[in-house]
């Protein structure tokens, strides 16, 4: 029990500054906060996986408790937003790796159990023993490959994403706290428009091959517009859009159930509408793709 025997006092450190943060501040948390501190709280205080990692959950603490400080000043919605994705990605990689360590300890475990079961042998059946031994050690390494995996998951789709837009035009994929954000810009529809012209299906087709590759991740299509137009036009316009691409995903092979397609119209612009340049960055689609398997995508909410 080589983990389970090692002073936590970096991890406790941590947990310590995260419990009694909220003693130090008149600044109401927000809900993201409020979750983070929650669940790191239940890791540390209640799960124990603090003892399997704790440099990992130290750093992951003292990120949290930045975003608190953060909070505390006034920071800006950039710098919060980014800081937010720091503490998510460095809490959840503590805690794949805590995994990752228990499941060792369960192999060295495994090992010594083998051992005794194979003094025990001798007084009992032989094959037995080493057939229960060997399941034991299956077990754990099974239990260890799982860990491996989760965390080469939590990075590849980001990477091969990024790749694929540099060898497409007008699409750029970004990471925010609702998931992978693949933007189309304005290639998929003509002006007025919500069948995707034939130009762009080809685009669609390689934003497909990367979704295929992760079955289990939910994927939210939004639809927007500029602001020329009536605004009930321009809503109802979006959403046709929406559901044109989330047509041409299913009819490329991804499932129809794990897609779901919204209409913003003119809201939520990345650029002045005053502009034509401005105009063709707000025409757009974006594909938000969960953050984990078989979790539905959170919904949009409004910049403040």
């Amino acid at each position: 029990m080589k983990y389970a025997m090692k002073k936590m006092t970096l991890a406790t450190a941590s947990a310590s500054m995260i419990l009694l943060a909220g003693c130090a501040t008149t600044h109401e948390p927000s809900n993201e906060l409020t979750e983070l501190q929650t669940r790191y709280n239940s890791v540390v205080s209640s799960q124990n996986l603090e003892e399997y990692a704790p440099v990992a959950f130290d750093e992951a603490g003292k990120s949290i408790a930045r975003l608190e400080t953060l909070e505390n000043d006034g920071a800006d919605d950039y710098e919060l937003e980014h800081q937010q994705y720091l503490a998510e990605r460095k809490l959840d990689t503590a805690i794949e790796l805590a995994k990752h360590n228990r499941s060792q300890e369960y192999i060295d475990d495994a090992d010594v159990r083998r051992k005794d079961l194979m003094l025990q042998a001798r007084e009992r059946d032989l094959t037995q023993a080493e057939r229960e031994a060997a399941f034991m050690k299956s077990r754990a390494e099974a239990a260890e490959q799982r860990a491996e995996m989760a965390v080469a998951r939590a990075n590849s789709m980001e990477e091969k994403a990024s790749q694929m837009a540099s060898k497409l035009e007008s699409v750029t994929t970004k990471l925010d706290k609702r998931g992978l954000v693949i933007t189309m810009g304005d290639i998929l529809f003509a002006t007025d428009e919500s069948e995707v012209k034939p130009g762009a299906v080809r685009t669609l087709e390689k934003v497909s091959d990367l979704l295929a590759e992760y079955p289990d991740r939910e994927i939210l299509v939004e639809g927007f517009t500029d602001s020329t137009g009536a605004a009930d036009y321009n809503k109802n316009l979006s959403e046709r859009r929406a559901e044109a691409v989330v047509k041409q995903l299913v009819d490329n092979g991804l499932a129809e159930d794990r897609l779901s397609a919204k209409g913003y119209g003119e809201e939520y612009p990345v650029a002045s509408n005053d502009t034509a340049a401005g105009r063709q960055q707000n025409r757009r689609v974006e594909l938000v793709v969960a953050n984990k398997d078989d979790k539905a995508v959170d919904d949009r909410v409004a910049q403040r």
